[in-house]
């Protein structure tokens, strides 16, 4: 594949991982709440960019925009958990600013040094355990990062919270990376395998986007919940058993 082309594909990934989380973290910013994520899926989605970029970069064949596109995730997922922790234990002011920066700053900083943990440990493994846990465990990681807000969706009936611009740039984006691998010339299964946590995020959204469409088409309507709210009051609370309204005594 010509070089321009994978750089093309790549710099679309490595731009649209870049932003991805950005809607999510200005909702929640103006909510000053994260109604809406969950650990259970900002986690392992977090673990999973950490464990991809460390297998990418001690690959023979490194792939800098998908490294660059997961440490993006790995990034705003950070400033996802400071927000989902601060926000729901902290009063807000100066010194939730000033803890939740520094924070900020110490987890990235983590997250750099766990990144080349795995990067070391990757580059003195052998071939197969270097796809298991570094395509297989976060493809695997990354789906069920997704489950919790399936059934936020499924048991609340409602998308609040969720901001879809995170689904646009992040099937965009992994559109972009799994093409630089699909096009390479190489082996069809390393191909797939490579591009595995991609192809994962681009499916379990499609599931995603479904699962919204129906809880939107089946909640149920104001006029249904007003009569719901008029047929729970009881008659016989206003009215006497002869029908004459009931006098309060002072």
């Amino acid at each position: 594949m010509a070089m321009w082309v994978e750089a093309l594909f790549g710099g679309v990934g490595a731009i649209c991982f870049a932003l991805m989380m950005v809607p999510q973290v200005v909702l929640n910013t103006k909510r000053r709440c994260t109604e809406g994520l969950s650990w259970g899926l900002v986690l392992p989605w977090h673990i999973a960019g950490v464990m991809f970029v460390g297998v990418t970069l001690a690959h023979e064949n490194p792939s800098w925009f998908a490294a660059l596109s997961m440490f993006s995730q790995v990034f705003f997922c950070g400033i996802c958990e400071v927000q989902m922790f601060f926000f729901r234990r902290v009063e807000k002011g100066w010194r939730r600013r000033t803890l939740m920066s520094a924070w900020y700053v110490a987890l990235t900083a983590m997250s750099c040094l766990a990144c080349a943990g795995c990067y070391y440990f990757f580059k003195a493994s052998s071939e197969e355990v270097d796809f298991i846990l570094g395509e297989l465990v976060p493809s695997v990681l990354i789906a069920l990062g997704f489950i919790p807000e399936f059934y936020e969706f499924i048991s609340s009936m409602s998308i609040e919270g969720y901001s879809f611009g995170v689904t646009f740039f992040d099937v965009v984006g992994s559109a972009g990376n799994a093409a630089t691998y699909l096009m390479r010339d190489e082996a069809l299964v390393n191909k797939l395998a490579e591009a595995a946590p991609f192809l994962t995020i681009i499916a379990m959204h499609i599931v995603l986007l479904m699962l919204a469409a129906w809880v939107v088409c089946n909640q149920p309507s104001s006029c249904s919940v007003e009569a719901e709210v008029d047929n729970s009051t009881d008659p016989s609370e206003d009215e006497n058993l002869d029908g004459s309204p009931v006098m309060c005594s002072i």
